[in-house]
Parts: C-alpha cells; structure tokens; sequence
C-alpha cells in the first residue's frame, strides 16, 4: 500500500528537526499470522510537511469472507487471503480506479487474485499494457492507455488518462458492458476492427428473406465481385444460442469472416437471423423443439439458396459451426445439399458435454471442487429424468424444456454422419475447450468408411472454439479479443468447395 498526505499547519507540532526526506524503516509482526515491513519519509513544505509511506505484508493463514445479500437471503464465503488481492465488480467503476492506482501504471508480471464478490470467489487474473491511444475528454485533446484484465473467461478493457492514472473508460466486451467517464471519446480509430481474411472489394453483399414456415427470415447473400455465372453457395448455420447472422460474439463476427473470405475465393454465402434472435417474441420457450430452432430453419435456407439467380442450384452446401455442426448431416440429408462442412462438431450425448463444460467452468473460476461436483452431479439427475420421461415436456431443464433436450437426445448424430451420402469436410481446432478431440476423433472414425473422396478432416492446432488463433492456454476469455478467423481455414474451406463443385 502507498499513502501520501500533505499535513497543513503542523510546524508547531513537528519543529524543524525533519528537513531531510530521511527513510525510516520498520519491521513489521504480528504474532505467527503476519509479518512485512513499513517505511516513510517525511518532507518540509512551505505549507507544511508530506508524508509518504510503503508498507508490505504478508498474512500466514488468514482468510477472507466475502458476503453478498441478495433479495433478503446473505451468502458468504471465506477464501484465502493473498496480500494484494483486488475487489472486482464489472459494473463498479471504483474498483477499476482502485486497481489502477494499486498497479500505479506498471501492471506486475505475475497473476493478481481478484475478488469477484458475484461468484463469490477469488480467482487468478492477469493485468497487461495494450499501449496508448488518443481521445478527447471536454473536447480537448488526452493521451489514455489502454489496459487489459484476464480473469477466467472474461476480458476486460481499461483506459486511463496516462499522467494521472484517471479512469476514462471500461468495456467488457462479451458481458456488453460499457462505462465512460462523462466528456471523454476515444478517437475513432482505437475501436476499428482488424483487417478481415477477405481482400478488398472482393464482395458485394444484399439483404434479402427467405420463408421459413409462417416466418420470414431476414438474411444477407454475399457474392464474389464480378463474378460471372452461375456459382457455388455455402448456407452457414449457427452454434447453440440466440445468434445474428454474422454469429456475433462480443466484438467478433465469425460468420461475416467467413461469408467476405469464401467470397474472395469465388464462393457465395447466405446467412440469416437464427429464430430464437430475430422471433424471440413469438415463440413459446415451453414448447420449442430442436427442428423449430435449427433444423427446420436451415433446410428452408437450403431450398431458397438454390432458387437465388446467382447460385448453382446443384452446388448448394451446408456449413454448421458447433450445434449447427453436430446436425448439419441431418441438414444436408434433409435439404439436400452437395456437402457438409461440420466446424466444431459435438458428436458425444450433450448432456455429457454440458457437464464437462460446467466442471472446466467452475474450475476455471476458482470454485470449490465440492461445489463443482454437487452442480454436475444435480445435473446428472436433471437429465436422467429428461431421458427417462420423468420430467414433464414443459419442465424447464438448463435454459431449455425437457422436450427440446429429448428431441436433440434423440439424435443419433454418429449414425448420422455415416449415414450421409454427401461428401463432408470436417474441421476443428486444437485450442476448443467447448468442443474436444475426442469429438473430433468419433466423428473422424465414423467418415472412415467412406471413400477418400467423400471425406476430409482438418486440424488446426492453435485455433479455438471460434476458429480464432489462441497464444497459450485457451480460458475463454480470448472471446472478447478482436480477432478473424484465418486465411488457412477459409483457403481450406474455398479449396474443398472447389473440388466439390461437379455434378451430384
């Protein structure tokens, strides 16, 4: 801790025996539970004196009890305690100020322990200089730096004016958090996306629908400039969740990378408002089943793409990522697409997946092992009344009926893989905590039998979930980076469009 203060009128108190800035230095202990040391000077001004002091300890066996009440009922929890630790709350902007003036602009190169009084938990966390930029604060012209906070999962975006350490600005990207000192603006270049895969002027994109039961789904068809013909077209589906049609994720847009690349390499892409984005209003959560949230919306995508006067209507694939990977055999069996190209492919019951999810979470967010192990073992009962008919179809289970996680059960999606007669590209990355090798290795052993035609597979082995390049251990927390996905996988994708493209 550092403390400064300016004494006024203390002359008479301290004489004028202190006109040197002497450093005093103590050894500090209490007991068996803490030691440090405390040090100070003191400084004569010509309106007094300035005392100035560091003090360092370290607690043995200490604990810290963090007590959150919400509604009337308190919780609390005791944590280690870690000299240094820092309170975090993402919507307080007094612990972000705080944590700057305890960092004093130069981030430490080893973890800090954040408090996070939301989870109730004290977890690792890294603080790093990004660099300067400019802004205006009143209109008038500030140099900020910029500093990022990892903590498990989550990334966090600080600017502070750079002379006096004064907070300006904090943005957690994929919690939508946002909160700006009143007067101050960044200037408009800091917040500019990197430069996509595709090169310029290599696309023209137009908005346009397509029907889908009673339902009108707004979409964007992405063409290569100047192309001429007729030529192929990728229908890219999205990953479980309530998505837009560029699959946006905090700051990211891996569908809008995806549609502008494969652009450049002379592919066409359709893209559209996944129904529980663009319909959430009229659709009733205690009654929706996969094929009304996935499978039925990308079949009818499917049969409109081949009807567009730009497309190849024997050259129509499907591209699922993630959940829409998992069921893009069904898809293309279904809609009869030329292909499939499965990015991030769950093929393992997703019940078994969530419960791998939930432990790596929690552990990732410091919880205790027992909390962890009763939260995947309710979990474990939940689904076997899913399974077992117990649980009614209205029941809400995990964000989800009982009914819409008995018709995504029903899915034998190995068998539906083998089962396909189209051609397949099969993609995933090495760095993927949501989606693991061993799905990639069942689903790699179910396109065994097919011809060497009928089946590729790709693995990148610095890519994540997002098919984003990862430095280090993937957390999640990368999600709130910009970021592209690149060249290589859409090269690969272009390549084996291409090799497709004959006549079914």
């Amino acid at each position: 801790m550092r403390h400064k203060f300016v004494l006024v009128g203390a002359v008479a108190l301290l004489g004028s025996t202190l006109d040197a800035a002497e450093m005093n230095r103590f050894r500090l202990q209490v007991g068996a539970s803490m030691s440090g040391t405390d040090e100070y000077t003191i400084v004569r001004t010509a309106d007094g004196f300035v005392v100035a002091g560091n003090s360092r300890r370290t607690a043995g066996g200490q604990t810290i009890e963090m007590k959150v009440v919400a509604t009337g009922s308190p919780r609390s929890r005791k944590v280690p305690f870690t000299p240094g630790a820092v309170l975090l709350d993402n919507l307080v902007t007094a612990h972000f100020q705080l944590l700057l003036d305890q960092i004093g602009g130069k981030p430490p190169t080893e973890p800090m322990t954040f408090l996070v009084p939301q989870a109730l938990v004290a977890v690792p966390g890294k603080v790093a200089l990004e660099g300067e930029e400019a802004g205006t604060l009143d209109g008038k012209p500030v140099r900020v730096k910029k500093y990022s906070i990892e903590l498990p999962g989550v990334l966090e975006l600080v600017w502070a004016e750079a002379e006096a350490n004064l907070l300006m600005r904090v943005e957690v990207p994929l919690q939508k958090v946002e909160m700006v000192r009143e007067g101050f603006a960044l200037a408009p270049k800091a917040s500019a996306r990197p430069a996509g895969p595709a090169a310029p002027l290599s696309f023209t994109e137009r908005d346009l629908k397509f029907p889908s039961g009673s339902l009108s789904f707004p979409a964007t068809l992405c063409l290569p400039a100047g192309a001429k013909g007729k030529v192929p077209v990728v229908v890219l589906v999205h990953g479980s969740g309530a998505h837009d049609r560029d699959e946006t994720i905090g700051p990211n847009k891996p569908f809008r990378d995806l549609a502008r690349g494969l652009a450049a390499e002379g592919i066409a892409t359709l893209r559209y408002e996944k129904r529980t984005h663009a319909f959430l209003a009229q659709i009733n959560p205690s009654t929706l089943t996969l094929d009304d949230e996935t499978i039925d919306d990308a079949v009818a995508a499917l049969a409109f793409a081949r009807t567009l006067p730009e497309a190849d209507p024997g050259k129509v694939f499907i591209l699922g990522h993630s959940q829409g990977a998992t069921f893009s055999p069904v898809i293309a069996e279904r809609g009869k697409a030329r292909g499939a190209i499965l990015m991030a492919a769950m093929e393992r019951p997703v019940d078994q997946t969530i419960q791998e999810q939930i432990a790596f979470q929690g552990k990732r967010a410091g919880k205790p092992d027992e909390e962890i192990a009763k939260q995947v073992d309710g979990l474990k009962k939940t689904f076997a009344r899913v399974r077992s008919g117990e649980a009614p179809d209205q029941e809400m289970v995990f964000l989800a009926n009982a009914l819409y996680w008995r018709s995504f059960l029903s899915h034998d999606t190995l068998a539906e893989l083998r089962r396909l007669q189209a051609p397949v590209l099969l993609l995933q990355g090495g760095k993927d905590v949501q989606v693991l090798k061993v799905d990639y290795d069942l689903a790699r052993q179910a396109l065994a039998g097919k011809a060497p035609e009928m089946a590729e597979a790709h693995w990148f082995p610095d890519l994540n979930h997002l098919f984003f390049p990862v430095e280090g251990d993937p957390t999640g927390a990368e999600y709130g980076r910009e970021a592209n996905i690149p060249a290589e996988v859409i090269r690969t994708i272009g390549a084996w469009v291409r090799k497709q493209g004959g006549a079914r």
